[in-house]
């Protein structure tokens, strides 16, 4: 069964720190290997803003995760 958020945006952010973390990427690192810009990648992981699905793509394609939902 899965878990159910109350801040969906917020458990992105944590799954995004999470990978980033695990394949040992500082954020300038992740920003470079996915193309984005410092800020767009910053919200993402911080959950301050909804990233588009071409931010959450080049995220996990920078992440080596699937990019599927």
């Amino acid at each position: 069964m899965e878990e159910v958020h109350e801040d969906p945006l917020s458990d992105l952010g944590l799954r995004l720190r999470t990978l980033k973390a695990q394949r040992g990427l500082q954020v300038s690192g992740l920003q470079v290997r996915a193309g984005l810009g410092r800020t767009t990648v910053s919200q993402a992981l911080n959950g301050k803003a909804v990233p588009s699905e071409a931010t959450l793509v080049a995220l996990a394609k920078a992440l080596s995760t699937d990019v599927r939902p």
